[in-house]
């Protein structure tokens, strides 16, 4: 019965999705509207938003969220598409463990189980598509590695290949990781690595080539030498392993209640073997068995989380926490490689069920709220011209609301000025460096920290067509700057929409903008 049990469960975890229209994230919203863009700029070769935007000339290991949604966008709805992504992750993860275990011929499926607080993690709030991705097809990867070891054809190196080259696009570190691991694992195997062959050795390490060249020209282009390295405190790191940080998503507080509990299943787990282990040595001498290749790279991660920065200048980022996600996914492979009693199995199950339904009801209430601010914003594209430029104002310290405003751009071509994917290089497109101003509100009277926005050039003369001000009452921050930035909107635009809860308000400019009279 445990496969269905699996799938069902599958399903259930999956309710926060699929119950709302829109699941927003941190750069979820800023990857749907630059997609949607890709879309215009591809199919209207005279579409306005050529005047604003580039494709990136280089080829960065970032792209494949983007290129999936854009494939996506093309015929199903815009929520729909968001789906799709985040359902690829949401599904894949566990399965593609799950292949893995059945691969490794890893038994203790119940630790599939221990997977599934980690699927709704930080980084998957956060909206890291294309990392996301990556680790699903690493996991792939490293199933068909193992299974193909020994007998490799064409075709199954060719489908390997192209997986892994996928993987490479998705997400630099996954892939640098993934190289790590089969490095370790092969390493491990020792003398039968030699007794298989070169032809074997050939198609493995062939495999991984593009990708290597790939990694090797983006670091050659981006790494800067003037970057400062970013570590984080010791404590702090062993705080957020001790916290299972990974499995708290965003629910910090709530989550903190439920989140000791997997600390003390995997407690468990991990002491029971090494106990009795010693116990059979010291009475009988006899040595605990252990799977050097699962627990050498468990030991790896575990060292790079405390040797790596957390960030690194503008490219690298968020690198402990990945790591720290990576370390707890592997500790479940490694410790579903040892050997325990039913009475364990069954208390470690009911535990993670418990925390798993726990999970999916903060997951669920958390959703229901950004998911109507997000519905609402996507609407009020109704009310905006196409190829119009829209400043959002966003008067929150919720990080969820950051880039909410991008959904305005999901169902209708709009330059919206917060694009923040469009200021950096390692995204599909870019701003063209000539058409913005300096934009400013009056006498300037308010941190610029409210007008997310990349201006190039001080003397480019565009005007803005519309401001969208988002706010959150439980969040927001500086009233008093809030009041003062309201007085200057007030002398320049007039407001055409607000919600019933005024957290969304759109501003139009009182005299008719030249962008909209050139488009007409």
């Amino acid at each position: 019965m445990e496969p269905y049990y699996f799938y069902l469960f599958l399903f259930l975890n999956l309710l926060p999705l699929i119950a709302f229209k829109f699941f927003p994230t941190v750069d979820g919203p800023a990857h749907l509207y630059n997609s949607k863009l890709i879309v215009e700029l591809l199919k209207n070769v005279h579409s306005p938003l050529h005047a604003y935007f580039d494709f990136n000339a280089n080829i960065n290991p970032n792209w494949t969220g983007h290129f999936l949604l854009a494939i996506f966008l093309s015929f199903v709805p815009v929520f729909m598409a968001e789906k799709l992504v985040l359902l690829f992750y949401l599904i894949g993860l566990p399965v593609s463990i799950r292949y893995l275990f059945k691969t490794a011929q890893l038994k203790n499926s119940f630790l599939l189980y221990m997977i599934f607080p980690f699927t709704y993690s930080f980084l998957f709030y956060y909206g890291f598509y294309n990392f996301n991705i990556g680790v699903v097809l690493f996991f792939i990867c490293l199933g068909l590695w193992m299974k193909y070891d020994g007998q490799y054809t064409f075709k199954k190196w060719l489908l390997l290949s192209c997986l892994i080259l996928l993987m490479c696009l998705s997400h630099l570190f996954v892939f640098s990781l993934f190289v790590l691991t089969v490095f370790i694992r092969d390493a491990s195997q020792g003398f039968n690595m030699m007794e298989q062959g070169w032809r074997n050795i050939r198609y493995k390490f062939s495999s991984l080539i593009l990708g290597v060249l790939i990694m090797l020209n983006y670091l050659f282009l981006h790494s800067k030498v003037g970057d400062k390295a970013m570590f984080l405190p010791f404590y702090e790191l062993i705080q957020l392993i001790i916290d299972i940080s990974p499995a708290k998503g965003i629910h910090y507080g709530k989550a903190a209640i439920y989140t000791p509990w997997i600390l003390y299943a995997f407690s468990l787990l991990f002491l029971y073997p090494l106990i009795v282990s010693m116990y059979a040595y010291i009475r009988y001498k006899k040595k605990m068995k252990v799977n050097h290749f699962w627990l050498f790279t468990l030991m790896t991660i575990a060292l790079l989380i405390f040797i790596l920065p957390d960030s690194k200048g503008a490219e690298i980022g968020f690198m402990s926490a990945r790591l720290i996600y990576f370390f707890f996914l592997f500790l479940c492979i490694y410790l579903a490689t040892q050997t325990y009693p039913v009475w364990i199995k069954i208390v470690v199950f009911l535990v993670v069920n418990y925390v798993n339904f726990a999970f999916i009801k903060l997951h669920y209430l958390a959703e229901k709220k950004s998911s109507s601010l997000a519905n609402e914003i996507s609407a009020l594209s109704n009310y905006i011209e196409p190829h119009s430029i829209i400043l959002p104002i966003t008067f929150s310290d919720y990080f969820i609301n950051a880039h909410l405003s991008n959904y305005l751009g999901a169902n209708k071509p709009l330059i919206i000025l917060e694009n923040y994917e469009a200021s950096m290089g390692h995204f599909p497109l870019r701003w063209k460096s000539d058409f913005l101003s300096d934009f400013k509100f009056g006498k300037k009277t308010c941190n610029e920290k409210y007008l997310i926005w990349f201006p190039a050039k001080e003397t480019a003369s565009h005007d803005v067509d519309y401001l969208l001000l988002i706010s959150d009452e439980e969040f927001a921050i500086d009233r008093d700057c809030s009041q003062a930035m309201q007085d200057e909107i007030n002398e320049n635009y007039q407001m055409i929409f607000t919600n019933k809860e005024g957290s969304l308000k759109l501003y139009k400019k009182r005299f008719v903008s030249a962008t909209i009279l050139k488009n007409v």
